[in-house]
């Protein structure tokens, strides 16, 4: 008798748990990082403080373990590392095609991306308006607009 009752009040806690845990708010950024970027689609707005081009704008998509885009001319892809405590975002071999741009300034904008994407790290931080900003130790900095689902969601 007394196993049942004790079965009885440990299923009747896990359930409350439970129904507890389902009231929870969706979890937001932490401390202004992200909690996750996989799912994420971005498209570059500006680099260093440039806007990029608006026809044909860098981009990078995030799935659970590694990220690929464009550069605005060529395509990459590669794995990534993500810390959602500090917001430390490290890319790993990344690759890309090797094709040159036909205007001056989508090869100044690609080749300022590329680098800023190939930074010993980065910091991944959500600004009050929404927009995913990239920011290295140097200063170098990355402006993103979500183009996928959020990553508040």
């Amino acid at each position: 008798m007394h196993r049942v009752l004790l079965v009885l009040a440990t299923v009747a806690a896990a359930v409350t748990i439970a129904a507890c845990e389902g009231d929870a708010p969706p979890a937001g950024p932490v401390d202004g990082h992200p909690v996750s970027l996989a799912g994420t689609s971005w498209v570059v707005t500006a680099i260093g403080g440039q806007a990029t081009p608006r026809d044909r704008p860098p981009t990078i998509g995030f799935d659970a373990t590694s990220a690929n885009g464009s550069g605005g001319c060529n395509s990459f892809g590669g794995r990534y590392r993500y810390d959602p405590a500090t917001g430390e975002l490290r890319f790993e071999a990344l690759g890309m095609t090797a094709m040159a741009c036909a205007e001056r300034i989508r090869n100044e904008v690609e080749t300022a991306f590329v680098g800023a994407l190939g930074q010993p790290a980065l910091v991944a931080t959500v600004e009050p308006d929404g927009h995913l900003a990239l920011t290295s130790p140097a200063g170098a900095r990355i402006d993103l607009t979500v183009v996928g689902p959020t990553v508040t969601d």
